[in-house]
């Protein structure tokens, strides 16, 4: 691939990637929801959010079946306009909790599609550090999409919630850059026929990390507005500036994140669990809107470290027709975690206080715990 056909296949998939984190918005709407559903439980309501993730589980794992059956351009592409059909649907069709549902299920399988297929994108084009310096250009597009998308989510929420569905229609300009500037690229295939292994000790480790890790992280998006609200610090306008926080703390560690790979070498994956415990401890002793700020930047940093990184080490794990699917699993297992979160970290904090913080404390000692224990196993796979 000549230099300029490289810069147009990153261009390409640099413009896709600010809309992979278009579902995170859709968190902002849950105090809206439950303002007009009073009689529905906090876990019922927050199902609308966090059934997008497991959907998003499906539609993960689809992926990488899907990329042995179409490229990945086909793949976005069609799933792009799907995701689209799902905020029209939301907004103007959700009239009950169960069409809110259907709703997520919808977004939740095409947002899901589309997550892994930038990493497996950039795995495709390029190799070695050209690739890890991508992945952390990428995750830079991403976050600041994600920036960008919650500023725009928090300001139609502040409208009138189901306006949050409204984001999702920023598909449609990129869908059309899609098109005019990625390859058609190629179809993953194992040589010979072969059926290409995916799983091995290496990525069934971190796949474990990542489910517990998704489990903490959605503690973030669950709880976000309901705590801005309990501290009396704003309405969802704050919340959509501290979720945008959290991007910019991608969009930092994105911009180094080869050195930042380079410094922790083979414990990226545990300092970035760390940092996130440390956004979660932060959160929990949280007195105000700059206190939450700065734990969502800490946030952000994390996830900029851990999830990226694996982008950028699985390729060189996995057999060469399974990057897509092995991607995609450790993808999958974040958003199965993030599903699970209300059924894990709210009941745990149930027990000891009703207050919204101390769902942030559960989730700071789970990720800490998290940390832990990845170092050791880094030091057994990773020698």
């Amino acid at each position: 691939m000549n230099t300029r056909n490289k810069w147009k296949t990153k261009c390409g998939i640099f413009i896709f990637s600010l809309i992979t984190q278009s579902m995170n918005a859709l968190s902002l709407m849950l105090s809206g929801i439950t303002a007009d559903y009073p009689n529905v439980g906090t876990s019922s309501v927050q199902i609308v959010f966090t059934l997008i993730t497991l959907a998003s589980v499906a539609g993960t794992v689809a992926a990488g079946k899907l990329a042995c059956l179409m490229t990945k351009k086909k793949m976005v592409s069609i799933f792009m306009v799907i995701m689209v059909f799902g905020g029209i649907f939301g907004r103007f069709l959700g009239n009950s909790l169960e069409m809110l549902y259907v709703a997520s299920i919808i977004i939740g399988v095409s947002n899901g599609v589309l997550i892994p297929a930038g990493s497996a994108l950039i795995a495709e084009h390029f190799e070695g550090e050209e690739r890890a310096a991508c992945v952390g250009l990428q995750s830079l597009f991403v976050s600041g999409g994600g920036m960008l998308l919650n500023m725009l989510a928090g300001m139609l929420a502040a409208v009138y919630w189901k306006n949050t569905y409204l984001v999702l229609l920023t598909s449609i300009p990129v869908l059309v850059f899609t098109i005019l500037l990625l390859p058609e690229g190629k179809i993953e295939q194992s040589e010979k026929n072969e059926k290409a292994p995916v799983l091995n000790t290496f990525l069934v480790t971190l796949i474990l990390h990542s489910l517990l890790f998704g489990i903490c992280w959605m503690t973030f998006y669950t709880n976000l507005t309901y705590y801005v609200f309990e501290l009396g610090v704003g309405n969802e306008t704050q919340a959509g500036y501290v979720t945008m926080l959290f991007s910019a703390g991608s969009i930092i560690v994105g911009l180094i994140l080869n050195r930042v790979m380079k410094v922790t070498g083979k414990y990226c994956f545990a300092t970035g669990l760390f940092i996130s415990a440390a956004g979660f401890w932060i959160f929990s002793v949280a007195s105000g809107l700059p206190i939450l700020m700065i734990g969502a930047v800490m946030q952000g940093i994390g996830f900029g470290l851990f999830m990226p990184s694996g982008y950028a080490i699985i390729p060189n794990y996995v057999h060469s027709g399974a990057i897509t699917m092995g991607i995609a699993l450790f993808t999958a297992a974040m958003s199965l975690g993030g599903f699970v979160n209300p059924y894990v970290v709210t009941p745990i904090a149930g027990i000891m206080s009703t207050a919204v913080s101390a769902r942030f404390f559960i989730a700071a000692i789970l990720q800490t715990i998290n940390a832990v224990v990845c170092i050791f196993t880094t030091r057994v796979i990773m020698k």
